[in-house]
């Protein structure tokens, strides 16, 4: 049994490094798989459908006001100073309904449904029925619509602007904050005077403005179209079989929009933000793209770096001066107009701009709040502005082995252009510029009991990774120990301090020596360290025998 002990132990510690290997490369990869689609695929019964179905904890949805403090020496041109007044909370809720499963294409079809409560402790002291003063949205984006569609009827409308807003006087709205947002602010079509102006209002409609409940009047809010209202229908790849995980296929039984100027920026491209598609660890993308449909184009953010929340390493992914920049990819965005000569030419903003007037039926700009990233031009018409990239940026940390988001946030600002108009009494002094209105936060951090739970299956994952590198050192170290033991057997290993040579086995020549040889006590410590000098070993020096035993 000790004769093949070297050979067992070897052999065992081969099929040891075997297993592990087959484990490494084939087994625990599947089982690894098998976990992932256990805990994040979108079919019915799973913990990842129900949380994708019904979002058990709000995203917070935050906005926050550019207050006008020097209103009335704005309009008469002055530089516009503002005031952040807010965060304004509110816990959005998302549920999915009408959901149904298209399995040959591999896609879920379903309307989103948004609702949106105020939050009043994650608000601190402001309160919805607080009182800003803001751009006038309604009113100025009036104002230039028809300055661009029908320039000459801009005395009609100006003569309307005091029946559509009594008591207005400049092109500032002061509201409370609630009217603002949601409940909305009335626009009035009781009188003759407007009724011809509200009659060409009702066929081009923004989403901020719904006919009131009287079938007459007009209510503008920014986002009150939002709340309670069905979005849809989408159509979302599950990532099961030919489609990737979260990718948005249609939105309103559309495959591309006929918003833009070519296909390009018409596409439907990237998630709706809330599913990635798993294995970011082996894809890797430099940019993550997210549909938003409210503006109708998608926007991206680049990858940055690797990080760490609660534990859980991530891949951070955040905005870049490239995706509003004044680039080529970008210049299909771009509105066309007329040049001096009346040539059709494209009318691309300023950079850190993006004009969502086509989709929004509204001369309505979108930028990073503070206008980050932008150009910096724009912080000069205005005081009161001050971009940090910590404040102001978007990003998303995505965990990279389930595309689990762990914490993210969508920032965007909306501001429209103002500019002197002949015949629009209201508009004939101000300054002119971009202008501010208010800009918003969407986004979460996953809670602590959710982020528990991600951890758990973290580790279990992990462990087999463990498992993996224990069975394979295990084994490499049982076949070096085979290996030094088949050494022993054989006599290869040779221990100097302890060796012992019989001196009967020396040539009679050096067992004739007597006192006075020295040798190698390694070797032959029964010698006991003679004397070198001695005349029969000066003399016997070399021959071959002595010269072997000495060296």
């Amino acid at each position: 049994m000790y004769k093949n002990c070297p050979l067992i132990t070897s052999g065992t510690g081969f099929l040891i490094v075997a297993l592990g290997a087959i484990c490494a490369w084939y087994v625990f990869p599947k089982l690894v798989e098998h976990q992932l689609h256990q805990n994040i695929d979108l079919v019915d019964g799973t913990q990842s459908y129900d949380y994708w179905k019904k979002q058990p904890f709000p995203l917070k949805f935050k906005i926050i006001f550019f207050n006008v403090t020097n209103a009335a020496e704005v309009q008469n041109g002055a530089k516009p100073i503002l005031k952040e007044i807010g965060p304004y909370v509110y816990d959005q809720y998302r549920e999915r309904v009408d959901i149904s499963v298209d399995e040959t294409r591999d896609v879920l079809k379903y309307v989103l449904k948004k609702t949106f409560l105020f939050n009043k402790q994650d608000s601190g002291c402001h309160d919805i029925d607080d009182t800003v003063t803001i751009l006038n949205a309604a009113l100025v984006g009036t104002a230039l619509q028809v300055e661009i569609l029908f320039p000459s009827a801009l005395p009609a409308i100006s003569e309307a602007i005091p029946y559509l807003f009594p008591g207005t006087k400049d092109i500032f709205l002061t509201a409370k904050v609630k009217d603002i947002l949601f409940d909305g602010i009335r626009l009035y079509c009781q009188d003759d005077e407007v009724e011809f102006v509200c009659g060409a209002m009702k066929g081009t409609l923004p989403k901020t403005i719904k006919v009131a409940e009287n079938g007459k009047d007009f209510l503008f809010s920014m986002f009150g179209h939002l709340n309670g209202t069905d979005d849809g229908p989408w159509e979302m790849g599950r990532g099961l079989k030919n489609t990737t995980k979260g990718q948005i296929y249609s939105y309103e039984g559309q495959t591309k929009m006929d918003i833009w100027g070519n296909e390009y920026c018409n596409q439907i491209n990237g998630s709706d933000s809330t599913v990635f598609p798993p294995y970011f660890n082996l894809l890797k993308p430099m940019r993550v793209y997210t549909f938003a449909q409210d503006f109708c184009r998608s926007l991206y953010a680049s990858y940055e770096k690797e990080g760490e929340e609660f534990g859980i390493k991530t891949l951070r992914y955040s905005s870049k001066i490239s995706s509003l920049d004044r680039n080529p990819n970008n210049r299909c965005f771009c509105p066309r107009g007329n040049d001096e000569d009346g040539n059709e030419v494209v009318q691309c903003p300023i950079s850190g701009l993006a004009d969502v007037t086509p989709c929004m039926k509204a001369p309505l700009l979108i930028s990073y709040p503070h206008f980050y990233l932008a150009d910096r031009s724009l912080l000069d018409f205005v005081t009161g502005l001050d971009p940090k990239k910590e404040l102001h940026e978007n990003y998303a940390n995505i965990e990279p082995l389930t595309g689990t988001p762990v914490s993210g946030r969508k920032r965007i600002q909306m501001n429209m252009q103002i500019k002197r108009l002949e015949g629009f009494e209201l508009l004939e002094n101000v300054s002119a510029g971009v202008f501010p209105i208010l800009w918003i936060e969407e986004g979460a951090t996953l809670p602590v009991e959710f982020a528990d739970i991600l951890v758990s299956n973290m580790a279990k994952i992990s462990s087999l990774d463990v498992v993996k590198w224990v069975l394979i050192v295990s084994g490499i170290l049982l076949m070096l120990l085979g290996f030094l033991l088949l050494m022993k057997k054989e006599g290869l290993l040779c221990f100097g301090n302890s060796a012992t040579v019989d001196i009967t086995e020396m040539p009679k020549e050096l067992r004739d020596l007597g006192h006075g040889y020295e040798t190698n006590p390694g070797l032959y410590p029964q010698l006991d360290n003679r004397n070198l000098n001695n005349p029969f070993t000066r003399k016997r020096h070399n021959d071959t025998w002595t010269n072997n035993i000495i060296m």
